[in-house]
């Protein structure tokens, strides 16, 4: 399936592949059930990379189940970047979009989360400020490693890739992200995961797919 994917965006050069950033990542999920079919997340995060340090935020957002396997989400993420160069960024992204799950085939897990969103890039105090449209879309399986899937004090794992496409520009895929995941359920409200992402990118549509950046994130979800 990835073969396939790059070939569509335009190919992986083989020397590239060899060649990579590393940016860490810690963040704590906060989701609450207001109503049978409302879900209110809050997220707050830290990325580290070579050139930033970045606050990240999610709030609001929302999530609103139409029908046992498709959900609306909407809100809006926030991030504060502070380059080691001595600069700042602040990067808000509204976003919108729908998530499909197929519960055909339990306990594994299909799904695909696609969404719109607009990345407004400001460097404070600097020329430069970027509007970016596009739409990603996450196709994930999640896996039960214990006989009682997705029960407390059980681990599970899921794989998935998501892709990118970028509309300024003239339009091109950007990037794309195969991942990697593993989760432990600790109880009813705690789960912990591990997730690991190689992204491969481009500045254009004329570019090829280069690895830019490992990414190792490891987060809390809490449900309350």
């Amino acid at each position: 399936m990835f073969a396939a994917i790059f070939a569509i965006v335009g190919g992986v050069h083989g020397p590239a592949l060899a060649q990579s950033d590393f940016e860490s990542r810690f963040g704590i999920d906060f989701n609450h059930q207001a109503t049978p079919a409302l879900t209110v997340n809050v997220f707050v995060g830290y990325r580290g990379n070579d050139s930033a340090n970045i606050a990240e935020v999610h709030f609001p957002s929302l999530g609103y189940k139409v029908a046992p396997w498709i959900e609306l989400w909407g809100g809006l993420y926030s991030l504060y970047s502070d380059e080691r160069g001595g600069g700042r960024l602040l990067e808000l992204r509204p976003f919108a979009g729908v998530k499909l799950m197929a519960p055909w085939f339990q306990p594994v897990r299909l799904s695909n989360y696609t969404r719109f969103e607009y990345r407004h890039r400001d460097p404070i105090g600097r020329d430069g400020v970027e509007a970016i449209p596009r739409i990603r879309s996450l196709f994930a399986v999640d896996f039960p490693l214990s006989a009682h899937a997705f029960k407390p004090e059980t681990f599970y794992t899921q794989l998935g890739v998501e892709i990118f496409h970028r509309f300024d520009k003239g339009g091109f895929f950007e990037r794309i992200e195969p991942r990697g995941r593993i989760g432990y359920i600790v109880n009813d409200w705690l789960k912990v995961e591990f997730t690991y992402r190689v992204v491969f990118s481009r500045n254009d549509s004329a570019g090829v797919l280069a690895r830019g950046t490992d990414i190792a994130q490891f987060g809390l979800s809490i449900d309350f």
